[in-house]
C-alpha cells in the first residue's frame, strides 16, 4: 500500500493503510487462510519465519495467521514483506478510496465484525475464522450435522456471510476454504 510523505514528519499512514494497521483481521487468518507468495517470494518469505505450502492453485502461499502480527499490525510493515500485503486492498479500503465511507466509519466497521465474531462464536475465539469456517463447510458436505456442531456451523455461516459483504469481493466470497 501507498505512504505519502509528510515533511518534516516522516512518511504518513494513508487513510487505507492506517485502516489495515488497525484491523489485521488478513492477517490473522479471519478474512483468508493463506497469503498468496509469488515464486520469487518463497525464500524471502521463508528466511522471514512465513510457513510455505501450495495454495488454493497449487502456487506457493504463506499459512495465516502470520507470524508477524502484532496485535493488529505488521511487524514487518516498514520492511520487505510478500507483494500480497502490500498491493491487497480489502472492499472497505476500496470504498474509502472511492469516498463512499470515511476512515472512522470504516475502523467502526472493523470494531463491528470484530464483535460479530466474539458474540457469535464466543467459544471458538482461539480459533481463526477461516479454519472454523473449513470445518463447518465439511460437515454440510458430510450430511447430517451432528447436534453439538449444529448451533457453530449456523454461526460461522452468518459470520462468514457478513464478512463476505463488507470485507471480501465478490469473487472471493465463499463458505467454502
Amino acid at each position: 500500500m501507498k505512504t505519502d510523505v509528510d515533511p518534516g514528519k516522516g512518511p504518513a499512514l494513508s487513510p487505507a493503510n492506517e485502516l489495515c494497521l488497525a484491523c489485521g483481521m488478513c492477517c490473522a487468518g479471519t478474512i483468508y487462510s493463506v497469503l498468496p507468495i509469488g515464486q520469487d517470494e518463497v525464500e524471502a518469505s521463508r528466511a522471514a519465519g512465513m510457513t510455505i505450502s501450495a495454495g488454493h492453485e497449487g502456487e506457493p502461499a504463506a499459512a495465516l495467521p502470520c507470524p508477524h502480527l502484532n496485535g493488529t499490525a505488521c511487524g514487518l510493515y516498514d520492511q520487505w514483506r510478500p507483494r500480497a500485503c502490500g498491493e491487497y486492498m480489502c472492499r472497505l479500503q476500496q470504498r474509502m478510496g472511492a469516498g463512499e465511507i470515511g476512515l472512522t466509519a470504516a475502523k467502526d466497521e472493523v470494531a463491528r465484525l470484530k464483535e460479530l465474531i466474539a458474540d457469535r462464536l464466543p467459544e471458538t475465539a482461539h480459533r481463526p475464522l477461516r479454519e472454523l469456517v473449513i470445518e463447518a463447510a465439511a460437515l454440510t458436505r458430510a450430511g447430517p450435522i451432528p447436534p453439538e456442531k449444529a448451533r457453530m456451523v449456523m454461526m460461522v455461516g452468518a459470520v462468514n456471510r457478513e464478512i463476505d459483504q463488507v470485507i471480501r469481493y465478490a469473487f472471493q466470497a465463499s463458505f467454502a476454504p
